[in-house]
């Protein structure tokens, strides 16, 4: 995966920020303005130098730079030690795109390890300040988990004892009740492909097709409300 460089055209110079403490996540609230859009509204209506995010993830999965690591202007009293990373739509009336989570995984992953942060260092807008972004939809702790999944996809040296594996993000809130019971990260299918994760995975949505090994526990119905009705016969066994 890539950052596509906009080479936007700010108004004077930006400033580079010393120090990043946090990686902020936000929305537009528009469901179809893309960087270019929001560059624009943000120089001529608003009167800044131009827009005010430092990365843009679309809803197909192209990670964009804005002001790149420069400061911002996009959390109040913020912007001088934080990211914030805008996903393109409006997330009080639609949902993140499961390219979106991915690519928002990889860029927040990356930018974490550059600045020597951690998962919980990964907030919503509305963590920082009196605000409705991201949005009511937005899915705060699977962005978490994907940033994870990317921080630990070159590093794991030792098989874990379980882990969870979900064929969407759609499954992701049930999936986390099992997670908390057996104390177990949540891998999506497209990683566990890709390494090791455990001696003994749960699939929750989808199958096991196509995950290689004999070690399964299958959590998954024809649909979401199937899966999570299985989930819970699982928990209460």
């Amino acid at each position: 995966m890539d950052i596509e460089q906009l080479n936007l055209d700010f108004e004077g110079d930006l400033t580079a920020i010393e120090t990043v403490e946090k990686i902020v996540c936000h929305h537009p609230a528009h469901t179809t303005w893309d960087a270019r859009d929001i560059h624009e509204f943000h120089r001529d209506e608003r009167g800044w130098d131009g827009a005010g995010y430092n990365y843009f993830v679309t809803k197909d999965g192209r990670v964009q730079e804005m002001r790149g690591r420069n400061v911002g202007a996009h959390t109040a009293g913020w912007n001088d030690r934080t990211l914030g990373v805008c996903f393109q739509g409006n997330f009080n009336e639609e949902e993140v795109t499961e390219a979106q989570i991915e690519a928002g995984g990889w860029l927040i992953a990356k930018l974490l390890e550059e600045e020597g942060l951690s998962i919980d260092d990964i907030v919503g807008h509305n963590d920082l300040t009196e605000t409705s972004c991201p949005g009511e939809n937005f899915p705060l702790e699977a962005m978490r988990a994907s940033a994870e999944e990317y921080v630990n996809e070159g590093g794991e040296s030792e098989m874990l004892d379980r882990a969870i594996v979900i064929n969407s993000y759609a499954d992701f809130p049930v999936a986390e009740l099992l997670a908390n019971r057996l104390e177990a990260p949540i891998y999506t299918r497209t990683v566990a492909q890709r390494i090791q994760v455990a001696e003994e995975i749960f699939v929750v949505g989808g199958s096991e097709e196509d995950l290689e090994g004999d070690n399964f526990t299958v959590l998954s119905g024809d649909n979401r409300f199937e899966t999570a009705a299985r989930v819970s016969e699982y928990l209460s066994s």
